[in-house]
This record gives structure tokens, C-alpha cells and sequence, in this order.
């Protein structure tokens, strides 16, 4: 018999993206801390990538948008006779039984790979650049971040897709299938079946287990902000306690939309990017000070910025016959990027 549906859970959403906000903010604050430079021995030098047109939140970026495009839809990883509304996992088989955990995608996409990349990370290193001056490395700095998100995003579409064939189109007839799965053999020109969810949804289970993560994630950052003595270890953990908050804001953000374009989105990664100038633009010299600032800017700003859902966004707009919206929305997104960053950033410095 099947459990009751409580109209509470429609709002369980919320449980995931928080769990999964905090475990894409610590991974960002780890890629960065590792592509930084913090050393300031005599005699010892290091090389940061925040130098010429690439910047720190490059790597995070990168990585955020291929596992969006790893975790796509099979209509997004560019495979026929699936709509745009499916949740299904194109990495995954059609009757795999992670296919019914819808709000485990919704955590992995809108909280993990919107936190992991951040929008207004890499905004106000390029903002910074051209109100210093260097407005060549700075504009091209725009340039190589879009392209090697696009990139990324496109190459995690092949795998999922590569995936989805291999484990529910290409399979031969009598294949032995693995348990919980079902080989289905596609013919040409037909849209896969549905997936076969015959398994009844212990969803208690799964909720349980996704706060019992968020819980110990949390407690966890909270121990090393009360008691490590680094900063770099303090001022992550410390923007993971606060990335929750940001992702939230852009998950209901995200549902404005304005005909074609996804206005939501882009008031959000706007939103974030005028909070991390202005944030910049306050720095101080004392400890607590920066150490709250860099919670804010990687925590509350990276969680409602993103980069993969505007590289997704993107590359569904830019779909023929219209690709002359995907082309304006990311112009758009870089306008109202730059432009109040800038604004907010240089009027405070100057």
C-alpha cells in the first residue's frame, strides 16, 4: 500500500538544495584555496590562477558544468523523442530506480552545480581588472570563462548522452540486464519508453538520509569556524554556513520568466554580482572583517550567482531556430553583470 502524500513534502525541496548548497560552496572553497596563492614565507613564490585572463573561480566553473551537463536531461544531452520536461537522468538507464528521486536531481543541479559555480566570483575578478585599468585581460577574461563553461557543459552532454545510449538504446536483444534496471532496445525513429518505476518510493528514507547529511555538514562547519585556527579553513567553511541561504533565494528566483527569457536567473546572478562589489569595495584590514566579507562574497553571492544553469539555459535558447536568443540572453547576463558591479566597485575605491 502506498504512503500517504503529506502536502508538506512538496516543500522538501528545500532540504536538498540547502544539503547540496553547502557540499558545491565547500568544493568551490577547496578548488580555490588549491588554484590560490596564501604563501607568504621569504624566499618561497607561487603562481595563482587569478593572473592574466583567467581567474579563481575558473576551475570550479569548469567542473560545475560538466556535471550539469553529466546529470542532464536526455532531451538536453541532445537525445531524440524526450521533452525538456523530464527529470530523468540521461547518465542513467531508463528503469534505474535513482530515476524516481526527483528531488535528489533537483539538489544535485539547483544546489550542488548552481553553488559549485559561481557567477560573481568570476564577475568581480574581471570587474576588478577594468576598474584598475587592465580592461584587455579583463574583457577577455569574459571571453575565455563563457567559452570553457560552454565547452565543459557540452562535453558532459556527450558523456550523459554516450551513457544513455549504451545503457538504454544500443543494447542488444536479450542482454542481461543488472538489478533494478530493464535493457530496452530502441527502434529507429521511436522515443524510449517511459522509465519502469515499479519500486514503491520509500521517500522517508531518502529525506532522512539527505538531512542527516545536511546536519553533520553544517555541524562540522560550524566546529572549524569556532575552533580552527587557519583562515582559509574558517572563511570556507564559514561561506558554506551562509551559501544555503543564497541558493534558495536564486531556486525561487529562478521561477520568473519574462516570454523567452529566463529573467529569474538572470536577476539573481545580477543580484549576487552587486553584492560581491559591494562587498569588495568594504574590505578592511582586521581579521574578523575579511573573514565575514569572504562569507558573504563565496558564500551568500557564489550560491545566488550561478554559471551552469546559464550555460544550460544558453544552449537551449541558442536551439535553431532561434539563436539569436541565447546570444542575447548572454549578453544580457554579462550587461547586468558588469555593468552596477562596476558602478558599485568603482565608486567605492575611487
Amino acid at each position: 500500500m502506498d504512503l500517504p502524500r503529506f502536502e508538506w513534502r512538496e516543500h522538501l525541496d528545500t532540504l536538498y538544495l540547502c544539503c547540496f548548497g553547502v557540499l558545491g560552496t565547500l568544493l568551490r572553497g577547496g578548488l580555490v584555496y588549491r588554484f590560490a596563492c596564501y604563501s607568504t614565507a621569504a624566499g618561497i613564490s607561487c603562481r595563482s590562477l587569478d593572473e592574466g585572463v583567467t581567474f579563481l573561480a575558473l576551475a570550479p566553473n569548469m567542473l560545475g558544468c560538466f556535471v550539469a551537463g553529466l546529470l542532464a536531461t536526455p532531451g538536453s544531452a541532445g537525445q531524440p523523442g524526450n521533452s525538456e520536461s523530464s527529470t530523468a537522468l540521461a547518465c542513467l538507464s531508463q528503469a534505474h530506480r535513482w530515476q524516481r528521486l526527483t528531488r535528489l536531481h533537483v539538489g544535485l543541479r539547483v544546489g550542488f552545480c548552481g553553488s559549485l559555480t559561481t557567477w560573481a566570483g568570476w564577475n568581480q575578478s574581471m570587474v576588478q581588472r577594468c576598474v584598475d585599468g587592465d580592461w584587455a585581460r579583463g574583457l577577455m577574461g569574459y571571453v575565455v570563462g563563457a567559452e570553457l563553461a560552454g565547452a565543459s557543459l557540452q562535453l558532459g552532454h556527450h558523456a550523459a548522452g554516450a551513457l544513455w545510449q549504451w545503457r538504454s538504446g544500443c543494447r542488444a536483444p536479450g542482454a542481461d540486464a543488472t538489478e533494478g534496471e530493464q535493457s530496452v532496445v530502441v527502434p529507429a525513429g521511436e522515443a524510449p519508453p517511459t522509465p519502469l518505476l515499479s519500486q514503491a518510493s520509500a521517500w522517508w528514507v531518502e529525506d532522512s538520509v539527505c538531512l542527516a547529511v545536511l546536519l553533520a555538514s553544517l555541524s562540522g562547519c560550524a566546529v572549524v569556524v569556532g575552533t580552527a585556527d587557519a583562515f582559509a579553513s574558517r572563511s570556507i567553511c564559514l561561506a558554506a554556513l551562509c551559501g544555503p541561504f543564497g541558493v534558495l533565494l536564486r531556486w525561487y528566483m529562478g521561477r520568473w520568466k519574462l516570454q523567452w527569457l529566463p529573467a529569474g536567473t538572470l536577476a539573481a546572478n545580477s543580484l549576487g554580482a552587486m553584492v560581491a562589489a559591494a562587498v569588495a569595495a568594504s574590505r578592511s584590514g582586521r581579521y574578523w572583517s575579511p573573514l565575514l566579507n569572504d562569507a558573504l562574497q563565496a558564500g551568500f553571492a557564489g550560491g545566488l550567482s550561478t554559471v551552469s544553469t546559464v550555460a544550460a539555459e544558453t544552449t537551449l535558447l541558442m536551439r535553431p531556430p532561434t539563436r539569436w536568443q541565447g546570444y542575447a540572453y548572454l549578453a544580457l547576463t554579462f550587461l547586468f553583470g558588469f555593468a552596477p558591479a562596476a558602478a558599485i566597485y568603482g565608486g567605492a575605491t575611487r
